[in-house]
């Protein structure tokens, strides 16, 4: 994506701040063993890690997204026309955008936490048609990897970690859905899903409601599409 500066002039309705919700902050402090970083290889999701450390600027954000145009999923700035795209997301993240597509799947999600976690760590959200695991109780249980910890042990610490980064966030910032979480029961297969494609169609989403509905919060890979900003080329 390469991004001009954007003047005075395109620094609008900035009144109305947008708020953003990503999760990455939950991974602040979670140090990754070894033992996860090698179950991990080749996903993406350890650079994760990283873009923790950025911080939202909401006013950017709100500046940038207000120049979405819904129809062609671009970003219009006067005669310019820019797109943050699937190899920006795999440039930024890491993140796989080709693979197996990344789709929810139905069934009990007791069970599914059972089968990834050892136990079940759901709760029923009102309204919610899935239930969603509290992201403490992520960080609680599963930050620290006993270093006896046998392999079934550190499958359940990977799955976490990877639940924990949520891509898919919603407006929520205590919890995650459950609805990937069968995906990350083999996780020796976390790798041939394609998440930064599935993450980028979630941000698009997200901006698309907020372009159309007038909702001011944002979700998803939003600190991907502000570190796009600093760190291409600009145009001329």
């Amino acid at each position: 994506m390469n991004v001009m500066k954007l003047d005075q002039g395109i620094l609008v309705d900035q009144n109305k701040m947008l708020t953003c919700t990503e999760h990455l902050e939950n991974l602040q402090n979670w140090t990754l063993d070894q033992r996860i970083k090698t179950r991990l290889k080749d996903t993406g999701f350890p650079r994760l890690s990283e873009l923790e450390k950025c911080q939202h600027d909401n006013q950017l954000l709100k500046c940038v997204v207000s120049h979405f145009n819904t129809e062609t999923c671009g970003f219009e700035f006067g005669d310019i026309k820019l797109v943050f795209g699937l190899k920006d997301v795999l440039k930024i993240t890491g993140l796989h955008i080709t693979g197996q597509s990344v789709t929810g799947t139905g069934g009990d999600m007791t069970h599914w936490s059972n089968q990834c976690f050892g136990q079940d760590l759901t709760f029923k959200k009102q309204r919610a048609i899935r239930g969603a695991i509290k992201l403490s109780v992520l960080r609680e249980k599963f930050m620290e990897v006993p270093p006896n910890a046998i392999e079934v042990e550190l499958d359940r610490h990977t799955r976490a970690y990877v639940l924990g980064s949520s891509l898919f966030s919603s407006s929520s910032k205590g919890d995650v859905d459950t609805l990937h979480l069968p995906l990350l029961y083999h996780v020796e297969k976390i790798k041939d899903y394609a998440w930064g494609a599935a993450a980028l169609a979630h941000l698009y989403c997200s901006m698309k409601k907020i372009k159309e509905e007038g909702i001011k919060h944002l979700h998803g890979i939003a600190l991907s599409l502000q570190v796009s900003y600093f760190i291409f080329p600009f145009s001329n």
